[in-house]
């Protein structure tokens, strides 16, 4: 039961980090950079890892304190179901142009789509205003290396702002 998982005198930012292809991942190591500096401030921060990610929780719980994994804590409800109900729960959520960052988009938080060699604006409607982009366009290129964590980091803080 994801009540039972998040707290709601707590923050929370979601981080789905993976994708079917690899031109549209982000790097890990970005992801846990940022990961770390909203920790700092407090946030606690959960992540949505596919059967392709499997491999990067052990780099996750080496770097983060007490990260949530909420597919794995919740029986009898679908990988689906649960990513897309924890959206109600997350001040953020952050993520590559994936599977996972469609069911993250659910206009119930924020989030940022992290873009690389895909059109950032591919699936946007006007129904859809809790949705985000920072593009590799606005840094010169196709490559989705170039969007810095720095980057990353002030628009999440803009979005949180608002």
């Amino acid at each position: 039961n994801l009540k039972k998982l998040f707290n709601p005198s707590k923050k929370y930012i979601g981080i789905a980090p993976g994708s079917h292809e690899a031109r549209k991942i982000w790097p890990i190591n970005k992801y846990l950079e940022v990961a770390k500096f909203y920790e700092k401030k407090g946030y606690t921060i959960v992540f949505f890892l596919g059967p392709e990610e499997q491999n990067l929780r052990k780099s996750i719980v080496d770097m983060i304190d007490n990260p949530l994994f909420p597919e794995e804590e919740v029986e009898n409800h679908s990988g689906i179901e649960v990513v897309m109900a924890s959206t109600n729960y997350l001040d953020i959520a952050i993520t590559n142009d994936s599977g996972t960052g469609q069911m993250l988009s659910t206009n119930m938080c924020p989030l940022l789509k992290i873009c690389g060699p895909t059109s950032a604006v591919k699936f946007l409607n006007d129904q859809f205003t809790n949705i985000n982009f920072i593009a590799s366009q606005s840094f010169g290129g196709d490559d989705i290396n170039l969007i810095t964590t720095n980057a990353v980091i002030n628009e999440i803080d803009k979005i949180l702002d608002n």
